[in-house]
């Protein structure tokens, strides 16, 4: 059976349609649907086999069909692309004449554009030309009127008045009646002194009737009105006239002026001279005053700023009427109680002074733009801030300068009080050297000297009596009186504790020179305050017990008695005190000099030249103490019998040793005791030390020794040993180490005597040397002694 292809099935037929092969396509699918047909006839007759023929001819018909169609496609995709490119060549064509086009408008555009800005210079230009022609008219007419005037006076002289009579000044006529008053001064010619005269009067007049206007409008608290006239007189003369009368009149300053407050009533003032106590606040009514400086700049502030045109001069003159008038009355008030009080007490004043004067300068300074009302004018604000800037420091200049005299100057003032304060604390010190040398000594020109005459001439000296611990007792003080004070020997000694009360002052002063005084000044303050804390620390007082000390010390050939050694607890105070103030100089003083080299080299040769005297004085001391314990311990060696160490009668056993043994073991303990209580240097019991082995060395080469005498010559060597090895100086252990192996001569056998000798610790010294302590010996002559040196 045949097939032909227009017996195809009719789906398909509409499978190979060109419809079929659009959007998604799966060939899988499109063959199974081709073969379907076929394979669904030869399922329902199975009987007849499968025959793919049918299944064949529907392929080839599809194939066939399928080549036509790409044809078509093929053809159809070529005559597409034909007719896109014809397409893509007209639109190119279209776009390049568009832009053509389009080049040529906007050319077009541009030459308009110039034309149209060609043509509105000239009106512009116009325009200015038209504002200048206006300008010189209104001078003209102005200076026209000006000399209309000027001519009107000549002929009337009432002709101002009559002309402005009931008619308010306003700017214009401000302008007006100051450039007459410029010609009434520049003609000269007949006549015009009169007519100079009328203009100056009705000026005159004017202004005083716009001052007149500006304080009505202030009592009635009108700002525009005042603001109005403000300007008038800023254009009229500058507006000096009504800045003065705007601050003149202020209330502030007249309610100020009037109040009249006692000082003196507050506890601080009983604090304040005390150079122990913390700096109190500055008296309360002058910081009340300040507080309410602040609150009226803060409330002023704005309202000038709406009133005047130049808000930044009214301000200027607001705040320097404020320094040189209310403040500075008042610091003058408050300085001169306080010099009244004492020295330290006006310049602590001065110094708390000057920290709230800073204080409510940066106050003043820091309030915001809001607060002031000035929210654009940075000029307004630097003008204000160097105005506070020059007040403040003009109001210290007369008590800080540094150079030339008078009472002004600042740094003689801190010598004053450090000389107050060091004399009164240091008065009985002074006193009971001066008594206890002869002729006065050093205190003619001393601390006490000078405290005197500062109690019997200057006023308020309660506190300086009370440092100096002198009871007053009376309204004043007579020499007389000082002359009775109560003087006792523990004034005299040395006290750390003094020093550094006096170290403490003297930072005191430091800072507040560091605080009031110029940079340039620091270095050179510096060292004044230096020599002023050398002179009464190094000088009147390390100085002055040093030398009373050296006096006190008996020389080796006035020793009677045994010496006290009580000056050693003297020297560890003077030691003590050298270090607190030589440090405190270090710390202190030499950061002052910065990089000044004159200063430094200056600071450097005083401490040096100090340093000197005080070590040169101590070492005095120490030296003849050294020779005073060796001459005391010859003497007490010199008590020692020959008899000694040669006893004849029977001896206590507990007793093996000689008084003079026990006395000189005694008094080197007590030389160890003094000197660690004294902190005195090891370089010192070190020599004392090895002058004593010598000396000891020496005094056994004196006397007989017998075998009895030998134990107890033992024994005191044992003692010194002991005694000595109590002081803590490993170099004096093997001398007195030395000092009991010679010791042992006196007492061993003459059968081990040469063992001893030669073998034994004496054995790297030569025989020689102690040849003279074996024939100490009481046995030295007999034979056995003969036969150890024969052998030897």
């Amino acid at each position: 059976m045949t097939s032909k292809l227009y017996d195809l099935d009719p789906e398909l037929e509409k499978l190979l349609a060109i419809d079929s092969f659009e959007g998604k396509f799966d060939v899988r699918h499109f063959v199974e649907q081709l073969g379907a047909r076929q394979v669904g006839l030869q399922k329902r007759h199975p009987g007849d086999g499968f025959d793919p023929k049918p299944l064949i001819r529907d392929f080839e018909t599809a194939l066939t069909k399928l080549q036509r169609l790409q044809k078509d496609v093929d053809a159809s995709i070529e005559r597409e692309d034909h007719d896109t490119r014809a397409a893509e060549a007209q639109h190119a064509k279209r776009v390049r004449m568009l832009s053509q086009k389009f080049d040529g408008v906007v050319t077009t555009f541009q030459k308009l554009e110039d034309n149209i800005g060609s043509v509105g210079t000239a009106p512009v230009q116009l325009g200015k030309d038209l504002e200048a022609l206006s300008s010189q008219l209104t001078r003209a007419q102005a200076a026209s009127r000006v000399v209309s005037t000027y001519l009107s006076l000549r002929e009337n002289p009432r002709a101002l008045q009559e002309q402005y009579r009931g008619v308010k000044v306003s700017v214009e006529h401000a302008l007006f009646v100051r450039n007459l008053m410029q010609i009434s001064r520049d003609v000269e010619i007949e006549g015009s002194d009169r007519t100079r005269a009328v203009v100056e009067a009705f000026v005159e007049t004017v202004e005083q009737d716009i001052l007149a206007q500006f304080e009505q409008a202030r009592e009635e608290e009108d700002l525009a009105g005042m603001a109005h006239c403000a300007r008038v007189m800023y254009e009229y003369n500058g507006g000096s006239s009504v800045h003065r009368a705007f601050v003149n009149q202020h209330r502030f300053f007249m309610r100020n002026m009037e109040a009249d407050e006692q000082l003196g009533s507050n506890e601080n003032w009983q604090v304040l001279p005390d150079p122990d106590a913390e700096i109190p606040a500055l008296e309360p009514s002058v910081i009340v005053l300040f507080r309410e400086v602040k609150r009226v700049c803060k409330n002023e502030f704005p309202l000038i700023n709406r009133i005047f045109p130049q808000p930044a001069t009214v301000k200027a003159i607001f705040l320097e009427r404020i320094f040189a008038q209310l403040i500075q009355q008042r610091l003058e008030e408050l300085l001169h109680f306080a010099e009244n009080q004492s020295t330290l007490a006006y310049l602590r004043t001065l110094q708390t002074s000057h920290e709230v004067v800073g204080a409510l300068v940066d106050s003043i300074k820091g309030l915001s733009p809001q607060e002031t009302g000035n929210d654009e004018d940075d000029a307004d604000a630097q003008t204000v801030s160097n105005v506070l800037d020059v007040a403040s420091a003009d109001l210290f200049v007369p008590y800080l300068e540094s150079g030339g005299g008078g009472a002004g100057r600042y740094m003689d003032k801190e010598k004053k009080s450090l000389a107050e304060l060091y004399s009164s604390v240091l008065y009985k010190f002074t006193r009971f050297h001066q008594r206890s040398s002869a002729g006065g000594g050093r205190g003619k020109n001393t601390a006490a000297s000078y405290l005197d005459r500062v109690l019997t001439k200057e006023g308020k000296v309660g506190n300086l009596m009370r440092l100096a611990g002198i009871e007053r007792k009376g309204s004043t003080v007579r020499a007389e009186d000082l002359e009775e004070v109560d003087i006792t020997e523990a004034d005299g000694i040395l006290r750390p504790e003094i020093v550094k009360r006096m170290l403490r002052w003297h930072a005191e002063a430091v800072g507040r020179a560091m605080e009031l005084g110029s940079p340039s000044d620091v270095p050179k303050d510096g060292a004044t305050l230096m020599q002023t804390l050398i002179d009464y620390v190094a000088t009147e007082y390390l100085e002055v017990w040093l030398d009373r000390c050296l006096d006190d010390v008996p020389s080796p050939g006035e020793l009677r008695q045994e010496p006290t050694l009580t000056w050693f607890g003297g020297l560890r105070d003077s030691t003590r005190i050298a270090k607190l103030l030589f440090s405190y100089i270090d710390l202190v003083i030499v950061p002052m000099a910065g990089a000044n080299l004159s200063v430094k080299r200056e600071i450097t040769a005083r401490v040096t030249s100090t340093t000197k005297r005080i070590n040169g004085r101590i070492s005095a001391v120490i030296s003849r103490s050294a020779d005073l314990i060796l001459s005391w311990i010859n003497q007490l060696l010199a008590r020692q019998k020959r008899s000694d160490f040669i006893p004849q009668d029977e001896i206590d056993l507990s007793q093996m040793q000689t008084p003079v043994g026990t006395s000189v073991a005694a008094f080197l303990a007590r030389v160890g005791q003094a000197a660690k209580d004294g902190l005195l240097p090891d370089s010192f019991l070190a020599d004392v030390g090895v002058r004593i082995q010598l000396t000891m060395l020496e005094h056994f080469r004196r006397y007989q020794v017998n075998a009895t005498g030998g134990l107890l010559l033992a024994k005191d060597i044992s003692q010194y040993q002991r005694a000595v090895d109590l002081w803590g100086i490993p170099a004096l252990q093997p001398r007195f180490q030395l000092l009991c192996d010679i010791g042992s001569i006196f007492i061993v056998k003459p059968d081990v005597l040469r063992a001893l000798v030669s073998d034994g610790e004496l054995a790297g010294i030569s025989p020689r040397l102690l040849l003279p302590y074996l024939q100490c010996r009481e046995d030295y002559t007999s034979e056995s002694i003969a036969n150890v040196l024969r052998r030897g």
